[in-house]
């Protein structure tokens, strides 16, 4: 449901109501703000049971107070407002998910619908590529920003299996950078979804989901995510040999996988080949590589003490009419935008919490003993460590996922 809300909200602002994209995200986030406030308050006051323990709680509380606190010292606006809602927005999810999830037959449930609806929207990718860069359904769901659509950047005589540049997709969502985090975190879902399926018609709706979702990575021009993907499907192909099935049931996922990947083929070959061109006449490959790597101590040294403040950095700003602080040029490839608005104080305690779930995650999966737990703690360190090699992300989809 939450997806399908997802989709349905981004594709209203992109195409229905273009020109009130800024208003339509601000009305969500009084809903969702009063929907998950009073979901979070019904569950904590009904049932006993915690989801959080004391440590946990604490660290929390003292999230909300920091981040509440700098939003406040710099004085409340549409700009703090805007801003502080990527702080605040996913906690709720802390209380809300594992009501929701109770037990492994809950998540598998969850789980399925997740594909299906994921396949629905990568179909809407495969129909956007094979549109051209000016068409209504390339169309971005911010109509006043001052820029054309993203494309790959080849001229129309390239030797490439179409004949003409593409778009690099978004399909509902706002930008590149949202639709490339969600992508990724679904890729590590459907290959849990491979390894712990309990039928074969399950395994193939996952093979299928893990194709699309790949696909679409690719054709939203952006290299890292399509790294990480490559990278975080090594751990996973070995888990998968490893695992003990019956012959029949092998040779069976065998020719899916098999007649997968052949009907594949043609849907990766111009992606891939874009993605290829594009990455050989950016020529920055290594720098950004190293760059995300570096970012935590380039952002700690062009940090002031206290930041810029809450939302100074927020990418909406320009359709909102506000100028940002640090301008339209931010080097998102060096710089971490939460360390610019927090400063080295906030930063630093971002960077702490961030250490301490992903310890926690590798304890997890080093500690457990049933198989579906390590799958899952594999793909959720995956993600968290993914996070290295991407253009740090200022958006809420990451934030939500990042402390699963």
């Amino acid at each position: 449901f939450c997806l399908a809300v997802l989709v349905g909200e981004g594709a209203r602002r992109k195409w229905a109501l273009p020109g009130y994209s800024a208003d339509t995200v601000m009305a969500k986030d009084r809903v969702r703000a009063a929907a998950g406030a009073a979901m979070a308050s019904e569950i904590a006051g009904r049932h006993s049971k915690r989801f959080l323990n004391e440590e946990e709680t604490l660290l929390w509380g003292f999230w909300i107070a920091l981040f509440s606190a700098y939003a406040l010292i710099g004085g409340f606006s549409l700009t703090s407002l805007a801003g502080l809602r990527y702080y605040l927005a996913a906690l709720p999810l802390a209380v809300v998910v594992p009501h929701l999830l109770r037990d492994w037959d809950d998540l598998r449930r969850m789980v399925s619908m997740s594909l299906y609806v994921t396949i629905g929207i990568c179909i809407l990718g495969f129909v956007q590529y094979a549109s051209t860069p000016d068409s209504v359904i390339n169309q971005y769901a911010w109509t006043t920003a001052d820029q054309g659509i993203a494309t790959f950047g080849l001229e129309d005589d390239r030797e490439i299996v179409v004949g003409f540049d593409r778009a690099r997709i978004t399909v509902t969502f706002s930008y590149i950078s949202t639709y490339a985090s969600f992508l990724q975190f679904m890729f590590l879902v459907a290959w849990v979804a491979a390894l712990t399926s309990r039928t074969g018609g399950e395994r193939v709706v996952a093979f299928v989901t893990l194709l699309a979702v790949f696909t679409n990575i690719a054709m939203t021009g952006s290299r890292s995510p399509t790294l990480v993907a490559t990278m975080v499907s090594i751990p996973f192909t070995v888990l998968l040999m490893r695992q003990r099935r019956s012959g029949v049931f092998q040779a069976g996922i065998a020719l899916a996988v098999v007649a997968t990947l052949a009907g594949g083929l043609y849907a990766l070959s111009d992606p891939v080949a874009m993605l290829l061109l594009r990455d050989g006449g950016a020529g920055d490959a290594e720098e950004r590589i190293f760059g995300a790597i570096w970012v935590p101590i380039t952002t700690l040294s062009s940090a002031s003490w206290l930041g810029d403040g809450i939302g100074s950095t927020f990418g909406g700003l320009v359709e909102l009419g506000i100028t940002s602080s640090v301008g339209s040029g931010f080097d998102e490839i060096n710089l971490d935008r939460l360390g610019i608005e927090t400063g080295i104080i906030g930063y630093l305690v971002i960077l702490l919490v961030k250490t301490v779930y992903v310890v926690k995650t590798g304890a997890l999966f080093i500690d457990a003993r049933n198989f579906d737990i390590r799958v899952w703690t594999l793909a959720i360190l995956g993600y968290q460590l993914g996070l290295l090699l991407t253009i740090p992300l200022y958006n809420s989809v990451a934030s939500a996922f990042y402390f699963v």
